[in-house]
């Protein structure tokens, strides 16, 4: 082949090469060599970011901080019934700040505060609300509630005094007898839920008076009057005398027929019956108390499930004289499960009683569903499709029922969860 053949076969070559790298469309990149990279320049010193909001920084725009809290009235008396109301003032004397409020209550009370976080404008005031009221069991005294008060101007503590009164500090709850070879010994039960000791108990029998007796009495406590049995039917009377212008219910009396020569009654009979009736009367710590002289395990037992319950319905019925219906509802509620493990049938028709007396008042505008009733005599008059739909509508409403029951039955524990957490108990 001569030189001119193979420079068409050359060509040729060249042609179908490019032809077919033309078809597959290839990307070419033409890299240049990378530019010579300069020296990294001298490290030179940062001065650290400034804070303008530290007040030890040195700078025009800092912020200035300054936060005021006083309660005028800082001292309430109430009785066990009532509830102290402090007004606690926030006054702001720096920039724009954020006040976070906690409080502290007396073990075993209860209150509510208005805000627990409160924004405040430069030279801005408002007020919040605190309220505390003692429980059923409280005593007498003088109790404190600390307030603290947290914003960007520090701390501040506050704290708030409860004088607590009772009428009537020293009452007899209970009083019984033994009978022994004509002689009667009488069992009185005083108990002093104030700050005074001291009393003085006079006897008397159809108006007479047998004996008096000067005791100091601290809680609850057992004095022991003799008297020679006079048989027949006879008044039987004990008064508590103080110096105390509130006492009240401080006189028992009970006609007691003793028969003709009076009938034996050892002192744990006497004890049975009187703790007997002190339950039927709901005075159930004076009954504790006979069925600890007893060492009655069971009836001890018992006792203290309604101690329990009857604090729960006298905390709840506080808070409902007080308007505080969520919480009476908690707690009524919680006194109602007690009553029905206590099998008393008579509690618990009480307490759903009043559970209905203002259950309208836990949603506003909200109204009970009504019953629907179908008689045999109203079913004749439909026809089958009718009563297709009326019992429809009526599985309806009972599928609704139960879920709304059981809405409330979980949202009345989440409630009471938390007022259990609030209140400590």
């Amino acid at each position: 082949m001569d030189m001119k053949k193979k420079n068409i076969v050359v060509f040729i070559i060249f042609i179908v090469v490019g032809m077919l790298l033309v078809s597959y469309n290839p990307s070419f990149i033409i890299r240049a060599d990378d530019p010579p990279v300069p020296p990294p320049p001298p490290p030179t010193s940062t001065p650290p970011p400034t804070t303008p909001h530290q007040t030890h920084t040195p700078s025009t725009n800092a912020q200035h901080y300054e936060m005021e809290a006083f309660c005028e009235e800082d001292y309430y008396t109430i009785s066990i019934d009532e509830i102290a109301t402090y007004i606690i003032t926030l006054r702001n004397k720096g920039d724009e700040d954020t006040a976070t409020i906690s409080y502290k209550r007396p073990p075993g009370w209860y209150g509510s505060i208005s805000d627990k976080t409160i924004n405040l404008k430069k030279n801005e005031t408002k007020d919040i609300t605190i309220e505390i009221y003692p429980s059923a069991s409280c005593k007498c005294g003088v109790y404190e509630t600390h307030v603290n008060i947290k914003s960007q101007g520090g701390e501040i503590d506050l704290t708030l005094e409860t004088e607590v009164f009772f009428l009537g500090d020293i009452s007899i709850k209970n009083f019984n007898y033994t009978v022994e070879n004509g002689n009667v010994d009488f069992y009185l039960l005083l108990n002093n839920t104030g700050n005074k000791k001291d009393v003085e108990v006079i006897f008397c029998v159809d108006g007479t008076e047998k004996e008096r007796q000067k005791l100091s009495i601290e809680g609850l406590k057992e004095a022991v009057f003799s008297w020679s049995l006079e048989s027949g039917e006879h008044k039987i009377s004990f008064e508590c005398v103080s110096d105390d212008e509130n006492q009240e219910n401080n006189k028992l009396t009970k006609t007691i027929n003793f028969g003709e020569y009076g009938v034996s009654k050892s002192q744990p009979e006497m004890y049975i019956e009187s703790a007997t009736t002190l339950m039927g009367e709901g005075k159930y710590f004076e009954a504790y108390y006979y069925y600890c002289s007893l060492d009655d395990e069971e009836g001890k037992n018992r006792c203290e499930k309604y101690i329990i319950a009857d604090r729960y319905e006298q905390d709840g019925e506080r808070l409902l004289k007080n308007g505080k219906y969520t919480e009476a509802y908690s707690f009524l509620s919680e006194a109602l499960n007690y009553y029905k493990n206590l099998g008393d049938s008579k509690k618990v028709s009480e307490i759903e009683e009043v559970l209905k007396s203002f259950s309208d008042k836990l949603h506003p505008g909200a109204s009970l569903p009504e019953t629907v009733i179908v008689t045999e005599e109203n079913t004749t008059m439909v026809t089958s499709l009718v009563a297709g739909l009326a019992l429809l509508l009526l599985v309806n409403i009972i599928l609704i029922l139960e879920l709304s029951k059981k809405k409330r039955t979980k949202d009345t524990e989440e409630k009471y969860k938390r007022i259990k957490r609030k209140y400590g108990i």
